[in-house]
């Protein structure tokens, strides 16, 4: 490299009169008058960097007499020049945080300089992962690894990724952070750092570890299924335990549209369905195993069956069996061809009286049926689908009158509790009596001051929960009736309904007053409490309500009320005032 100075002699002509520029140039001679040859720098090699003490020390090998350089980048970042030095080897102070870089130049005393050495390696504390967790990705997929921050501006560094149970203390490396499974199910820990590529891998950031930690299921393997089908299209679908399985998800589907007839999450590794699916139609039945709602094995293989078409069942054999206080009995044998239930009919001459379903063998009749007229007994076997056999041959019996029999009454009458909370609700318990075999319903009625409410009609237990629905004396019985509409009503049962809700207070107002004037008492009485005062000379019942009363004031400042509740507790309660006397007016006689 080397510069010139060189000086040219121009020779022109031009036209004065014609007021023109010129028009002509040549060259006439040329002078060199400098020539300067500085001497070609190399760039410095063998740069090298050492840290200690926040501090970075750097060494090369360069040009004798040149003037060194030095630039530094921090965490990728652009170049910012840091120093100059002619010596082989500059400090750089104060490099606290961050990865740092350097290169150096050479340079002369008159401003030339060789081109840039070979950066170094980075050095300083490497920045942490900001942040890292298990990320489920869901159904039929394994866990992956979430990060932020993750030095792509760096090409020397490697992303280190451990788990931890939380039961153990070992950290374990993950070998695939893009497809990690954990060895078995449960709550693990995370942490990652980064290091330089190297194989000892001395140089890390610090660890960063997961917020929580994150409860990981081992994904099961595929279930081998098989189907079985018994009598009657039950079909028992089961298949191969899996060991990571917490449950499983079973799926029906009819073949030729891809319906869903079932679809659920079973525990054992098993289903029965009972001859609940469409007959004589393809029907596929697939199960996968779960260890969590979102980590589950692919389906099994579908197995394909088609349930049996059933025929009509044969009519039933049947019997009728009568005895005492028009008791009947009516039975049948199962039906010789499989059924899903039977449909008993009694007729009263042609008019159905009764019409039921049954799954058992039998019913029975203790008098509540129409008396005196013929009654026929028959059965049919049917299907769930709704085919059905023929009625089986009548059986007939005729119910007698039984003009001896006593009218139905209830023997005995209680309840649970005999005061309650309104809107408590108590059970009313009664019977009949032991002798008494005929059969009746039962009517619960409460009787207010000018008529009857029926609380429940027709009930055949001896039992019923009842709501208190209001305060005070409550007055309830119930009837017996036997299928002719004969009834006999038990004797009276006497409830209370109380409202406690408010609390029991009486309360003078105001509490200081003149002779003659008026005072007022506010008293807030709860349900089913009834208060008297001698100086009112009457009672005053409580509902719940604040009421106030108005007195004239007499030289007595103290009233005692005597309180009870309907169990005749008693409470007496002082209200207190102060009473005083107009003063005497005074006269002044004046002349």
């Amino acid at each position: 490299m080397f510069r010139q100075w060189i000086v040219l002699t121009l020779l022109f002509s031009v036209d004065v009169a014609a007021k023109q520029p010129p028009t002509h140039w040549m060259i006439t001679t040329t002078d060199v008058l400098l020539t300067d040859s500085p001497t070609l720098l190399s760039a410095p090699v063998n740069v090298q960097v050492e840290r200690q003490n926040q501090a970075n020390t750097l060494v090369w090998q360069g040009e004798s007499d040149a003037i060194f350089v030095i630039e530094e980048t921090t965490d990728g970042n652009h170049y910012t020049q840091v120093g100059s030095t002619s010596e082989n080897t500059f400090r750089v102070d104060n490099a606290v945080t961050g990865r740092f870089s350097y290169r150096v130049q050479a340079c002369d005393n008159n401003g030339y300089c060789s081109n840039w050495s070979v950066p170094t390696r980075p050095v300083g504390e490497i920045p942490p992962i900001t942040a890292i967790a298990f990320e489920d990705a869901g159904a039929l997929t394994v866990m992956k690894i979430a990060e932020n921050n993750p030095h792509q501006y760096y090409e020397d560094v490697v992303h280190i990724y451990e788990y931890r149970n939380v039961r153990d203390e070992q950290w374990t490396r993950i070998e695939t952070p893009s497809a990690f499974t954990p060895p078995t199910s449960g709550e693990y820990w995370l942490r990652g750092y980064v290091c330089r590529d190297s194989e000892a891998l001395t140089e890390c950031s610090v660890p960063t570890v997961s917020s929580h930690a994150t409860f990981l299921a081992v994904r099961p393997t595929r279930p081998v299924a098989k189907l079985h089908q018994g009598p009657y299209n039950e079909i028992t679908f089961s298949w191969n335990e899996q060991e990571n399985a917490a449950f499983y998800h079973v799926l029906v589907q009819r073949v030729k549209d891809v319906s869903t007839l079932f679809k659920g999450k079973v525990v054992a590794p098993q289903i029965v369905f009972n001859d609940q699916f469409p007959r004589g139609e393809n029907i596929a039945f697939e199960v996968m195993a779960c260890a969590s709602e979102t980590v589950c094995s692919i389906y099994s293989e579908f197995i394909i069956t088609s349930p049996f078409v059933r025929l009509t069942p044969y009519v039933p054999t049947s019997y009728l069996e009568v005895g005492e206080n028009n008791y009947a009995a009516f039975s049948w044998e199962p039906s010789a061809r499989h059924a899903d239930y039977y449909e008993v009919k009694i007729s009263d001459n042609g008019m159905v009286v009764f019409l039921g379903k049954t799954t058992d063998l039998s019913i029975e009749s203790h008098d509540f049926l129409s008396r005196g007229n013929p009654l026929a007994f028959q059965v049919r076997a049917c299907l769930n689908e709704g085919s059905c056999s023929n009625y089986s041959e009548p059986k007939t019996f005729t119910p007698e009158w039984l003009p001896h029999n006593p009218l139905p009454r209830p023997w005995t009458l209680n309840a649970s509790k005999t005061v309650a909370q309104l809107g408590e609700q108590i059970r009313i318990n009664w019977s009949m009596h032991p002798d008494f075999k005929e059969a009746v319903t039962f009517n619960i009625k409460r009787r207010s001051a000018s008529s009857e409410v029926i609380l429940a009609e027709n009930v055949n237990a001896t039992h019923f929960d009842y709501i208190v629905d209001d305060i005070g004396e409550l007055t309830l019985f119930v009837e017996a009736c036997n299928n002719i509409g004969e009834c006999g009503r038990s004797r009276n049962l006497s409830l209370y309904g109380v409202n406690t809700e408010s609390t029991l207070s009486i309360t003078a107002v105001p509490d200081r007053v003149m002779v003659g004037e008026k005072v007022g008492f506010v008293y807030n009485l709860p349900s089913g409490y009834s208060c008297y005062s001698p100086f009112l000379k009457e009672e005053i019942k409580g509902r719940g309500v604040l009421t106030k009363v108005i007195l004239a004031v007499t030289d007595s400042n103290q009233f005692t009320w005597r309180c009870s509740d309907f169990l005749f507790n008693y409470k007496f309660i002082d209200t207190t005032f102060t009473s005083r006397k107009l003063p005497a007016p005074s006269l002044r006689l004046e002349k």
